[in-house]
């Protein structure tokens, strides 16, 4: 009887070989065969035998492919995701790092951009030692069968390409910064190359940017990497869009005019904030300055009433300042709040002028600088000795000798009364070119604190240019408010009057309380107080009597309810005009809207879309003294006042005043302010930017 034994004397078992401890025990197959056979049976068994060994050894190397294949797949996906989640961390700091580096970018702080943007360089190169030739091998294999992982690590390479071209940027305005003044004054080539390839690079960056924005919002699903620098993009990237585009035209336009072939003239005027105006203190001097192929060609400083001496043309002045001259001149041109209109004025008075009529000259802008900085600028450079004078300039005596040398000194008798700052200004901007690389960056960091302050104002008459510096804030521009807009606005505007120099020695405090209505109308207490510490000094034009018209800046349809504290003047009137004066379009278009208000001895016009109150408002030396002023506003907008609703405080601050302010915004019956927790939101600045916007939003009372 044949013996029957098993087909094979072991059990099948599949080991993984990465983890020896785990195995899987196979079904048990069996078989029956006969030892004993015939010779053709032996014969045949034995062919059959060996198809049959042959079989088994195709089927173990395929099996050896298969667990090899397997065990590689799974190591590679192992390493990829571990690679992606380094990639990710990574991808966290990057993003973090880019964001950093556009808000430094963005105020002007290249340095502080670029160290950020080089811990985004050290961060990729980290990563980019960290993967070995099998990991890189390992991704590229897995990107070709896993396209979110091959489209991460593409993703990675832009950002890397985009911080490259920041860091470019960096370097390019960090030249600019420590040398683009030495370059303006000596090497106009040198500085028109310069900003030709920050031209360059921004093009580069935007480009950069739009690509990899599109890139990661169509594959943000690939990886937290790519997420994160997908959100950091859209948030903050792709809203600076507009930004890099309107930087762009703005190069173009800036390069246009610096590197003209024939003398452009631009205008620096010197504000005295020692007598204020609307637009900031009175013009005495200015300067002129020529440019040509980038580099400064001339340097003309000059006292204001040289060119008012040659004005051939009669244009009838602000009401408010005909007790004081018949002809309107540049030297009184800055008379309005909206800045652009002020610079606008003055130019057009000089180019009238025949001291350049007659050469054919005109101004392609205006930048207006507040005595303050100048002050600053004498703390940088240290002090100055003037050999044709008997004292030494500084930042603490500056104010006090120059306008005592204006008023009394030997210029002033030899008919040059600003011959001073001609003699002052190259011995500055020599010392400027001197300063240490420290001394330097201090400078520009006071000099965008003073910006902040309206103490710097630029005007340009060209669109592109202008439309560059409204965007960021710069052009003292009064606030417009959008349609639909609900809130309270606010601006206190002061012009002296044949005050002397009073203002020097002015403090003002305004103190606002603002009572929001059920029905979205809002009531404003607004007190100003203004105190004169003039009386104890020795210069008489110090311990003038301040005389002041003062003028409220509020929301169309606002009216008046109270007025006190306010001084009568007699105003020329218009009848006094002649026949052979022309009026101003921009200053006729608001005194055609004026009313006096003869109960309140004020006077309520319209100017750059805001409803104006004005009145005198006197203060001796020695003396403190506070109008008060009530009025109400309506909404206009016709929306109902419920909860979510915006409310929006906005203050405009004028050029050279020295103020405080203190706004309490009080939620109607019911409500209150999300932001504050409660029903009365306080805003207090003891030195104001040249701008709040505070945005409120209503919620139930609890």
């Amino acid at each position: 009887m044949p013996t029957l034994v098993p087909h094979k004397n072991i059990e099948p078992i599949l080991m993984d070989i990465r983890r020896p401890g785990a195995t899987r025990q196979a079904p048990v197959f069996r078989s029956i065969v006969h030892l004993e056979r015939s010779p053709e049976q032996t014969s045949r068994f034995a062919a059959s035998a060996s198809r049959r060994t042959a079989r088994r050894v195709v089927f173990a190397v395929l099996t050896a492919l298969i667990v090899g294949l397997s065990t590689g797949t799974w190591w590679s996906l192992h390493e990829v995701q571990r690679l992606t989640q380094s990639l990710s961390g990574r991808g966290d700091i990057v993003a973090q790092n880019f964001i950093l580096a556009l808000e430094a970018l963005t105020a002007f702080k290249p340095g502080e951009a670029h160290a950020y943007l080089v811990n985004n360089e050290q961060a990729m190169k980290d990563l980019s030692g960290s993967l070995g030739v099998t990991e890189r091998a390992m991704l590229n294999v897995a990107g070709g069968m896993v396209p979110a992982i091959k489209a991460s690590t593409a993703i990675f390479g832009s950002a890397a390409k985009l911080n490259e071209q920041f860091l470019d940027l960096s370097s390019l305005l960090m030249e600019f910064q420590a040398h683009g003044l030495v370059y303006f004054q000596s090497d106009g080539e040198r500085l028109l190359v310069l900003f030709g390839r920050i031209r360059a690079s921004i093009a580069d960056i935007s480009a950069t940017t739009k690509e990899l924005k599109n890139s990661t919002a169509s594959l943000r699903g690939a990886s937290s990497f790519v997420a994160s620098l997908d959100d950091e993009l859209g948030e903050h990237y792709l809203k600076r869009a507009a930004d890099l585009y309107q930087v762009e035209q703005f190069l173009d336009a800036l390069l246009a005019f610096l590197s003209s072939d024939s003398d452009r003239h631009f205008l620096i005027l010197f504000q005295n904030p020692a007598e204020l105006r609307p637009g900031g203190g009175f013009i005495g001097s200015y300067a002129d300055l020529t440019i040509r192929r980038g580099q400064l060609a001339n340097l003309d400083v000059r006292d204001i009433y040289d060119p008012d001496g040659q004005l051939a043309l009669n244009v009838t002045p602000p009401t408010p300042l005909r007790t004081l001259t018949e002809r309107w001149g540049a030297r009184d041109a800055n008379w309005f709040f909206d800045f652009p209109t002020s610079a606008r004025t003055v130019l057009g008075l000089l180019e009238s002028s025949k001291m350049y009529s007659e050469r054919h000259t005109t101004f392609e802008g205006a930048l207006a600088l507040n005595i303050d900085i100048v002050k600053t600028i004498l703390g940088a450079v240290g002090p100055i000795k003037l050999p044709d004078y008997t004292f030494t300039v500084t930042a603490d005596n500056f104010l006090s000798e120059v306008q005592r040398e204006v008023e009394t000194g030997a210029d002033n008798k030899a008919g040059h009364p600003k011959r001073i700052l001609s003699v002052l200004t190259p011995i500055i901007l020599e010392r400027l070119n001197s300063l240490s690389p420290e001394a330097h960056m201090a400078l520009l960091d006071a000099f965008g604190a003073h910006l902040t302050r309206k103490d710097i104002m630029v005007y340009m008459k060209d669109p592109t240019l202008a439309t560059y510096f409204a965007a960021r804030g710069v052009d003292g521009a009064v606030y417009t408010q959008p349609t639909g807009f609900w809130g309270s606005y606010v601006g206190v505007v002061d012009a002296n009057v044949a005050g002397g120099k009073s203002d020097a020695f002015i403090t003002q405090t305004i103190d606002a309380r603002i009572d929001v209505d059920t029905d979205g109308g809002v009531l404003t207490d607004l007190a100003v107080t203004r105190a004169h510490a003039g009386d104890k000094q020795k210069d008489p034009w110090w311990r003038t009597t301040n005389q002041n018209y003062l003028q409220v800046y509020t929301l169309p349809g606002s009216t008046l309810v109270g007025l006190s504290g306010n001084d009568v003047k007699t105003m020329v009137t218009a009848e006094s005009e002649g026949n052979d004066f022309t009026a101003n379009t921009d200053l006729d278009r608001i005194e055609r809207t004026t009313t006096f208000l003869a109960s309140e001895n004020a006077w309520s016009l319209q100017a750059f879309g805001k409803q104006v109150f004005a009145t005198w408002f006197n203060v001796a030396a020695g003396k403190r003294k506070t109008l008060e002023v009530r009025y109400q506003t309506p909404d206009t907008t016709g929306e109902a006042v419920v909860p979510g609703r915006q409310f929006t405080f906005v203050f405009d601050r004028q050029s050279g005043v020295k103020t405080s302010l203190r706004a309490a915004i009080l939620a109607p019956i019911g409500y209150e302010w999300a932001e504050a927790r409660g029903s009365a939101f306080v805003i207090e600045e003891p030195d104001p930017p040249a701008r709040i916007e505070t945005k409120l939003t209503l919620v139930k009372q609890l």
